[in-house]
């Protein structure tokens, strides 16, 4: 099964993340999306999280605190699994469009001014005929796009539904 982000494009205070999903069995069920966001430590957390790999290597341990470069300072989660659009296959309304492929979108909310990478995350699974469902995650890591960004006046997590900000 495959997953393709095929556009992300701002619409007001919310981001359109256009997907095409195809190679599924059975029919495809969408669990939700996650969104971390990320920036560069400032110098301050850089020079103490060097202070304490020097202290671990000198004991000989693992360092007590992660590296903040790898640390996300937002987060955003769907509220709701499902798309915006209905189940549906391109093939029925598209001449020649790959057989099981669907077409669809989730808005999330704008990313914040000082993120400089976004990691998407969205959970799919397909449930083949036997009924056994098989569970997928497909991330993106992306750089923060200029037209992406918007206010999040302080907040470091919200729950948005797929139909977010309509």
């Amino acid at each position: 099964m495959r997953l393709d982000v095929a556009e992300v494009k701002r619409e007001g205070n919310k981001l359109k993340w256009v997907i095409l999903v195809w190679g599924g069995i059975g029919p495809i069920v969408y669990a939700g999306w996650n969104m971390k966001l990320f920036k560069s430590p400032t110098a301050e957390e850089k020079a103490e999280y060097d202070k304490a790999v020097a202290r671990a290597k000198r004991r000989g341990t693992e360092p007590e605190m992660k590296d903040p470069a790898t640390l996300h300072f937002g987060e955003s989660a769907s509220a709701t699994g499902h798309p915006v659009l209905p189940d549906f296959e391109g093939s029925e309304y598209i001449v020649d469009f790959p057989p099981r492929a669907q077409l669809n979108y989730f808005y999330t909310p704008t990313c914040p001014p000082d993120a400089e990478k976004v990691e998407m995350l969205f959970k799919i699974k397909s449930r083949a005929i036997s009924g056994d469902d098989q569970h997928m995650e497909f991330k993106f890591m992306l750089p923060a796009d200029g037209g992406w960004k918007g206010s999040w006046d302080g907040v470091q997590k919200i729950e948005a539904a797929s139909d977010y900000g309509q």
